[in-house]
């Protein structure tokens, strides 16, 4: 069963976009080398890539291709203190706790702090040296593939994974 989602068309009207949903939750183990989260063919509307940490004091990295290329390509941290999410997302999966006076967000059914100073600006982002995080207002359009890959940073760690999506007729 699909769902629609509005597009503007240069009318200044919109069309209505019937798509097949897709949600993934992953838990997985990274290594020295790139294991794939997530692979899909076809053409869609991608709208969640985030990634936590399972436990303090871990990072990977994660590299998000779309299309063949490269779109997202940065750390995912924990510290001593939170387990950050990163990744890509749509800036209404973002909340905001009086209680903790934190920015939040969930993968899967966990909740996951964010870190405002990782917050980037600038999309696509490649930079294996950095933390991030893109917040979108419109899903990314791809029209063959989405591959989601993860690797290790210092030491092998386990993360959980959240990607959203459509598929397209």
């Amino acid at each position: 069963m699909g769902i629609q989602w509005a597009k503007p068309v240069s009318s200044g009207g919109t069309d209505l976009l019937k798509i097949t949903p897709f949600t993934q939750f992953t838990q997985i183990a990274t290594s020295t080398s790139w294991k794939t989260v997530f692979s899909i063919t076809g053409k869609g509307l991608l709208s969640t890539i985030k990634s936590a940490p399972y436990s303090n004091n871990y990072y990977a990295i994660l590299r998000v291709t779309v299309d063949g290329t490269v779109i997202f390509d940065a750390q995912i941290v924990a510290n001593g203190s939170y387990r950050y999410v990163g990744g890509i997302m749509q800036k209404d999966d973002v909340f905001f706790t009086s209680s903790g006076g934190m920015y939040m967000t969930t993968v899967g059914s966990s909740t996951y702090p964010i870190d405002p100073s990782i917050i980037k600006s600038q999309y696509p982002y490649i930079n294996e040296e950095y933390p991030a995080l893109i917040l979108l207002d419109f899903p990314i359009p791809f029209n063959e593939s989405v591959l989601v890959e993860i690797k290790q940073g210092l030491t092998n760690s386990t993360f959980f994974n959240e990607i959203r999506g459509g598929l397209l007729p």
